[in-house]
């Protein structure tokens, strides 16, 4: 009787490095999707630090308006500058400012200081009228006189230089300044700017202030 061949074995030793294999594959499969899980609840934001308010600086002069932004410039606080006419302002201690810095063409016509503005044409009631090359006082009661070049122009120092050296009449140029006294107290300060045209004649190009005695 021949012996039949017999059938081979199984590799155990085989199959034992192939189940290896697959756990050692199984265990980086995992450290991977552990890694990942950690990173992405890393990435999540924190809602404490998400809902900090942010402060911003609003810009010098203004104040900070609604979620930050700046509002309108602070309001000034002190004297605002002269009005050019309307009510009376208060200018220094005892004087309010009547008008100020008023333009008008300074003639031979005249002007009246003593209104609300400078009134021109005005007859009999002006202070001061133009002879050409000066400006002359008009009625005894109506004093006039030269503000030296320096001194500040106000209600106070028109009075001292014309309780010092008043006069009938005062040489004009431009950049002269001169005070007026009128018969009712009321104190004007007029700044000759220029010729108004080729010739004196035509009259002044003049800005003015007036001041009466506070109530």
């Amino acid at each position: 009787m021949t012996d039949q061949p017999r059938p081979p074995g199984r590799n155990w030793a085989g199959i034992a490095a192939m189940l290896g294999g697959i756990a050692a594959l199984i265990t980086a499969i995992v450290g991977v999707l552990t890694f990942v899980v950690a990173q992405l609840k890393d990435d999540k934001p924190d809602p404490a630090k998400a809902a900090a308010p942010v402060t911003t600086v609003a810009p010098r002069g203004t104040t900070a308006g609604p979620a930050g932004g700046a509002s309108a410039p602070a309001a000034a606080t002190g004297a605002t500058a002269g009005a050019t006419g309307g009510a009376a302002t208060t200018a220094s201690t005892g004087w309010q400012t009547v008008y100020s810095d008023v333009a008008f063409v300074f003639d031979n016509n005249g002007v009246d200081f003593a209104q609300d503005r400078p009134k021109r044409n005005a007859g009999t009631s002006m202070q001061l009228y133009s002879g050409g090359s000066s400006a002359v006082s008009y009625g005894s009661d109506s004093l006039i006189a030269l503000l030296p070049s320096g001194q500040k122009g106000t209600p106070e120092a028109c009075v001292d230089v014309i309780e010092a050296e008043s006069s009938r009449t005062v040489q004009l140029a431009g950049g002269r300044r001169v005070c007026v006294q009128t018969p009712t107290g009321r104190v004007a300060l007029m700044t000759v700017k220029g010729p108004a045209g080729p010739e004196s004649s035509l009259g002044w190009k003049v800005t003015a202030t007036a001041w009466q005695p506070a109530s």
